[in-house]
């Protein structure tokens, strides 16, 4: 478990990390995990160039999304429990992408920051109209790939991070594909997202 002044310290390095170099990582990790979607799919393709040539929406987006999980993984990452907690979190916040326009975003979230996040939550839709105006169902699974990618990127970080400041004996440290919560984490997300488009379109 995190010291408080070791998560103060990851979670600074994250808000400080440039939004340049989570674009490339965040880019290196659609690749291993979605080149076939986004290459075969010309549809899939299409919002993807398009959203990369938007820089200024492409890195709010980076931006919210690094700011709600430095944020959610502070309050709920620590114990087993609480890193789910911090999973369900992370979903129900991604989720205000997908939501229909004519659903006002508290019903996902309620909190003081809304009227902000309903600010990017416009920005993306006003792309959606733009990039895919008959069907949002390429923008939504694109959405998701990217919410996925973050927070992959984002939680290899604080593991990697937590990992070395911690002084144990080589012989019984896990390896990353050996640890079930952090295998866990981007593909649960990204189903999780992927259930909810789904719901969503029903």
């Amino acid at each position: 478990m995190l010291k408080k002044s070791e998560g103060t310290a990851i979670f600074r390095e994250i808000k400080d990390k440039p939004t340049t170099h989570l674009e490339i990582e965040l880019a290196a990790e659609l690749e291993k995990d979605h080149t076939n979607f986004l290459v075969q799919n010309e549809s899939l393709k299409a919002v993807w160039s398009c959203l990369k040539s938007a820089k200024l929406l492409y890195y709010e987006l980076i931006e919210y999304h690094r700011s709600i999980f430095a944020s959610l993984y502070e309050a709920n990452g620590t114990g087993k429990e609480k890193f789910m907690r911090f999973q369900i979190e992370w979903h129900r916040y991604c989720s205000i992408f997908l939501l229909p326009k004519d659903v006002p975003i508290n019903i996902m979230i309620q909190d003081n920051l809304s009227q902000d996040f309903s600010k990017i939550q416009k920005a993306w839709f006003s792309f959606c109209e733009a990039s895919s105006p008959t069907d949002w169902a390429p923008c939504n699974k694109v959405m998701i790939m990217i919410s996925s990618a973050i927070y992959s990127v984002l939680l290899k970080y604080v593991h990697n991070t937590t990992t070395l400041s911690v002084v144990t004996d080589p012989a019984s440290q896990l390896e990353d594909s050996d640890d079930v919560y952090f295998r866990f984490g981007g593909a649960a997300i990204c189903e999780m997202l992927y259930v909810h488009y789904k719901l969503i379109k029903k």
